[in-house]
């Protein structure tokens, strides 16, 4: 799954549209439109969208009912007409997070890149209207009266949930809308940035998240180890001190040493210490490596070194709550090497004892990193809350039912 953005939503626009269909919701209620040009009247009931030839417009096929149209002395009214206009949508001032249809001007081709310009494709479908004069002047008052009447269109094809994004740790600085076509699915895809960016990329997302399915979403690489990852780890693992960073290679490693935890030998205490941790994605696979030492308490100049190496997988599960878990990948076992350091005299003086002290100590540090491995790539849950759930479509929330970690983590439904 590659992506340019840092989080990238897809829904194909069926989905959209059964929801318009079976929740019966009208373009307009009704509109009315007068001026000295001449008036329309009456209401959309019936509508749904389509592909308008570019990623700016979605084409929205409408049923206009009961309509009268005027004009000097003519008068007349149809029970429907059938009209396709192409519309913009967009993130506005007013509302951030709200994707809706907006209509400001009418439009001087049918790409015109100007905000909110509105084109007519198809004015009357079925030549519903006989009066020649009213089906010549008809295009032009439908573009004004949609224009006087943008107020009144509330639908919102998605919505982004701010507040859960931010909670995951995933700011949106950035969000537009794009509309595509892949082979013959409508997809209507939200993209967004977690950091200003100068120049944003092209408004395209990876067309193989949909691939068979309908509703999906992608978080790019760095953006999970850098705004997820890296929060969940110090918890996770319950560091007695230490911390960490995420360097420019999206590695989360240790900033200096970490304290993991003390491991007890009758009434003495062993501090286990890591001076190196990285934990990063080789592929799609999420790598990683400690090494530390234990120094032994009362014999100055001794201690064990170890270090631990572990591969997992992301591996999407769906019992209860969607989510990807990391896990051991079959056929390949952690590997764990330690060795013990004590100064010769101190070694021909202590003897077996000491030999048997530095054999329990390099048990106990084995299933004490064991333990935390474990603890570590178990607490790394990633559900659909994770920028998935970010977004609602249409008011309809939609489960997942795949996902996994392709070049960048993503669920799909």
């Amino acid at each position: 799954m590659e992506t340019k953005w840092d989080l990238s939503f897809a829904c194909d626009i069926e989905i959209v549209n059964e929801y318009i269909r079976t929740e019966q919701i009208p373009f307009l209620k009704s509109f009315s439109y007068q001026s000295e040009g001449g008036s329309l009247f009456g209401s959309i009931p019936i509508w749904r969208i389509g592909w308008a030839g570019n990623e700016q417009y979605m084409a929205v096929e409408m049923e206009l009912t009961d309509v009268i149209i005027k004009l000097a002395d003519y008068c007349e009214t149809y029970p429907r007409i059938r009209s396709t206009v192409n519309i913009q949508y967009a993130f506005t001032e007013e509302a951030p997070d709200r994707l809706e249809f907006i209509c400001k001007i009418e439009a001087q081709s049918s790409s015109d890149p100007s905000i909110g310009a509105i084109w007519v494709t198809e004015a009357d479908m079925d030549a519903s209207i006989t009066n020649d004069i009213l089906a010549l002047a008809y295009p032009s008052l439908l573009k004004k009266m949609l224009i006087a009447n943008e107020m009144e269109i509330d639908f919102v094809i998605a919505e982004l949930n701010d507040e859960l994004l931010q909670m995951e740790g995933l700011p949106v600085v950035c969000n537009v809308p794009a509309f595509q076509r892949l082979n013959s699915k409508d997809v209507i895809a939200v993209l967004c940035m977690t950091e200003e960016t100068s120049n944003l990329p092209t408004r395209q997302f990876d067309p193989s998240l949909l691939d068979g399915y309908r509703c999906g979403y992608i978080l790019k690489q760095s953006v999970l180890m850098k705004r997820i990852l890296l929060y969940q780890v110090p918890g996770i693992l319950g560091l007695k001190s230490g911390s960490f960073i995420c360097d420019e290679e999206s590695c989360i490693v240790n900033a200096g040493e970490l304290f993991i935890r003390t491991v007890r030998v009758g009434a003495i205490d062993y501090d286990i210490k890591a001076d190196f941790f990285n934990l990063r994605f080789i592929g799609d696979v999420l790598d990683l490596s400690i090494n530390g030492t234990c120094d032994i308490t009362g014999l100055a100049g001794s201690y064990i070194s170890y270090t631990y190496h572990a591969k997992r997988q992301g591996v999407f599960h769906n019992d209860g709550t969607p989510q990807v878990m990391f896990e051991k990948i079959p056929q390949q076992d952690d590997e764990f090497h330690s060795e013990k350091h004590i100064p010769t005299a101190l070694e021909i003086v202590a003897g077996i004892f000491t030999v048997g002290l530095f054999n329990l100590i390099t048990e106990l540090i084995t299933d004490a990193i064991v333990d935390e491995v474990k603890k570590l790539f178990t607490g790394l849950n990633l559900n659909g809350e994770m920028g998935g759930y970010g977004i609602t479509w249409s008011n309809l929330n939609i489960p997942f039912s795949d996902g996994g970690f392709q070049s960048n983590f993503f669920m799909r439904t």
